[in-house]
């Protein structure tokens, strides 16, 4: 599990399926590379939104920023 000495910046991305309509969220800690992940079944901005809460839930107090990419899923 990640220390609470590993609090801070967090990385979001998502991997898009071979349909483009699925993805896979990816929240990684930048420093650690500690990552979680959620299932997006169809990627929309709203969805991939609640896909990044549901995947920080269980780390949240260890959360202080969230950066993610531009791209049409963010």
């Amino acid at each position: 599990m990640v220390g609470s000495e590993d609090v801070g910046l967090w990385e979001c991305d998502a991997a898009t399926g071979a349909n483009q309509k699925q993805a896979i969220v990816t929240v990684v800690k930048r420093k650690s590379g500690y990552a979680v992940k959620a299932k997006v079944p169809n990627k929309t901005a709203d969805l991939t939104v609640q896909a990044n809460m549901k995947a920080t839930t269980p780390v949240e107090a260890l959360v202080k920023t969230l950066n993610d990419d531009n791209g049409k899923a963010f």
